[in-house]
């Protein structure tokens, strides 16, 4: 079995379950023990639950995230976790689905996301061409309206025995626009002699924020050093525009520090993080906090000089500011 000889971490368990109509309370309560007991495991980092949202996610869907492959295989094999699951037999139509993935974090936006999730068998001895396909196969499929980013995972020894390709769309119609299109089509088709057969499923996501975790650079989390200079590049404006104009008409032009801060600063997260961030870091620069898998380190500078640029025009601007 091809997998991967030294793991990075972390790993995130993606569970799923079909619970019997009228369980669902049951099945939340469970879900809670499950968590409490996972949490006391070494190396637990976190975990989230969503709940079903028909027609698109028919399944209870939750994340474990772990430091290491080893003590996630620790939990995942515990006497505490067995115990658990014949308890949750009663309540269940089907068994439960496991997707492991290396070196990816939950995120957690907001909003109707939907998210493919691809499981591919690979031809043996077929795993670098697989590869070398899957990059044109991503680079098209880049190219579609909706597209917001994919992660390809490997085969994981003992834990993930098929190549698992999650993708990220804006909507129902920009995915399906996609899985009608003659190019993915023609992608497939090329495909057919690396790989013998592929499925397919549909899950409702509650997984980013201001920046994702699973870009087009096939899994790689957006640096911190560009979140840092976009929050930055947001927030400057904001609380400058906000602190001038806005907040001296709520609270009073003679009002006690302590209260104007914090009114600006609510307003400038309420500002930043539903209307300005997500409309920055997508329609502006995602180009460059999540650029596409050909990308060459270019388009990493030129996002900087651009970010830079704009820093430069707010400092002159508000500098001459009535």
């Amino acid at each position: 079995m091809f997998g991967r000889k030294k793991p990075r971490g972390p790993f995130t368990v993606l569970a799923s379950t079909t619970v019997a109509h009228g369980s669902n309370e049951a099945f939340r309560a469970w879900q809670v023990r499950m968590t409490q007991i996972a949490s006391t495991y070494p190396g637990f980092q976190g975990s989230k639950t969503r709940p079903p949202d028909p027609p698109e996610q028919p399944d209870w869907v939750t994340t474990f995230i772990f430091d290491t492959r080893e003590n996630l295989t620790v939990w995942l094999k515990s006497d505490d976790r067995e115990a658990l699951q014949a308890e949750a037999a009663r309540f269940r139509t089907t068994d439960e689905r496991l997707d492991v993935f290396e070196g990816a974090r939950p995120d957690t936006r907001t909003g109707r996301v939907v998210t493919s999730i691809l499981y591919w068998d690979v031809r043996p001895h077929q795993e670098h061409n697989f590869r070398k396909w899957h990059v044109r196969y991503a680079q098209a499929m880049s190219e579609s309206p909706g597209f917001q980013g994919y992660q390809l995972q490997e085969p994981i020894d003992d834990l993930q025995p098929q190549w698992v390709q999650v993708i990220r769309w804006d909507s129902v119609v920009s995915r399906d626009g996609w899985i009608r299109s003659d190019t993915r089509k023609r992608m497939l088709e090329l495909g057919q002699r690396v790989f013998e057969t592929y499925r397919a499923r549909q899950v409702r996501t509650s997984f980013e924020g201001w920046f994702r975790f699973d870009s087009t650079t096939a899994g790689s989390p957006t640096p911190s050093w560009k979140q840092t200079m976009v929050v930055l590049l947001v927030l400057y404006p904001t609380v400058f525009l906000l602190n001038t104009y806005v907040v001296g008409e709520i609270v009073g032009d003679d009002a006690e520090m302590w209260l104007s801060l914090f009114v600006g600063n609510v307003l400038s997260v309420a500002l930043m993080g539903f209307i300005i961030m997500p409309i920055v870091t997508g329609d502006i620069l995602g180009w460059w906090l999540n650029p596409p898998p050909t990308a060459t380190s270019a388009r990493t500078w030129a996002g900087v000089a651009v970010v830079l640029a704009v820093y430069g025009l707010f400092l002159g601007l508000f500098s001459v500011w009535p």
